[in-house]
């Protein structure tokens, strides 16, 4: 069994079909068929049921995917500490970021360690949540970032930052007589919805708030990237609430962003490590992103207030981040049609 078995191995799983998966790892059909039936053949089992319509895994290779990824987490890490020695930093704090967990908060911090030429650094990966949580529980992450308050035996989570949730509109909207949009006004017009199954934590905390409204939302569409949900607001599919630090990152000039006339407009982001978590170098970095917290976020609200109107679009009058949400989360609004 050699490495090109397992990168052809996971490529199938993640694309789910020969050809795409053999386009990922730039190789032809035949010759990509030929390392998948070379590794059954070793393993003497068969990994995928094959149909017409869709390529699964068998009981067999769901077994042998958690070792896979972690053998690829594991010799990614491995190549990144001898770099990290070769260039004279000798730790690197590893970061999982799950469910649009990225923040211009995030991007600061990054530049300024950098700019300081410290003694360790960070490194980032694009994960599900579910795959965070495998790496913080099996020493390959040391922190985590995600929308979801996840609590779970091993796993300390705790909010890191509040995010201003805000509506975004297609430009002339009827709701943009509101320098504040009501909520239940909003919720008048067909909805995107940000894809549940891509950004669970994010999608059940605006279903939080807008289980406060008296207005049940009519979800026609669903996004699963942030570019996805801007275009089809400008082309006037719908609204669609989200946060304001994502909005200010990807913005068209069809659409309008306005605050909500509601008290609760606070979108969280939670911190997650293992309980024991040892590294001096993450834990500086806990305090780094802390003391972000209670400095940056009256100052990223002008800031993104002047770029928009330096971009002639309408202004975001974010005020201060709401308190943290008290109710649990109970359910989900339903898909169209459900």
């Amino acid at each position: 069994m050699e490495i090109r078995h397992l990168r052809c191995f996971l490529a199938l799983v993640e694309e789910q079909h020969f050809t795409r998966a053999a386009e990922r790892m730039f190789i032809e059909q035949s010759p990509f068929s030929r390392n998948i039936k070379e590794l059954e053949e070793r393993l003497d089992s068969q990994l995928f049921e094959r149909d017409r319509r869709k390529i699964r895994l068998t009981p067999a290779g769901e077994a042998l995917l958690p070792y896979v990824r972690q053998l690829f987490v594991m010799l990614e890490h491995a190549a990144l500490n001898v770099q990290a020695i070769g260039s004279g930093q000798h730790q690197i704090v590893r970061i999982g970021v799950s469910e649009g967990a990225l923040q211009p908060r995030l991007a600061a911090l990054l530049s300024a360690l950098h700019a300081e030429e410290g003694s360790y650094q960070v490194r980032l990966f694009d994960l599900t949540l579910s795959d965070q949580i495998y790496g913080l529980r099996h020493g390959m992450l040391e922190l985590g970032l995600a929308r979801s308050n996840f609590r779970r035996r091993e796993i300390i989570t705790t909010a890191l930052w509040e995010d201003t949730l805000v509506a975004i509109v297609p430009k002339n909207h009827p709701t943009l007589r509101h320098h504040r949009i009501p909520l239940d006004e909003l919720l008048q017009y067909p909805m995107i919805g940000s894809d549940p199954e891509a950004y669970g934590g994010y999608h059940q905390q605006i279903d939080r708030l807008l289980r406060t409204a008296s207005t049940r939302p009519r979800i026609t569409e669903w996004a699963k990237s942030m570019d996805m949900l801007i275009t089809l607001i400008s082309a006037g599919h719908g609204v669609a609430i989200a946060s304001a630090s994502r909005l200010a990152a990807c913005r068209h000039h069809n659409t309008v962003v306005r605050p909500l006339d509601t008290p609760r407009t606070a979108l969280l982001t939670y911190l997650l490590h293992h309980e024991s978590l040892d590294s001096i170098a993450a834990t500086d970095f806990i305090g780094r992103m802390r003391h972000q917290q209670w400095n940056n976020d009256e100052d990223w609200n002008e800031d993104t207030e002047e770029e928009m109107q330096e971009d002639g679009i309408e202004h975001l009058d974010a005020g201060h981040p709401m308190p943290m949400m008290q109710r649990p989360y109970e359910g989900g609004y339903a898909r169209p049609g459900v």
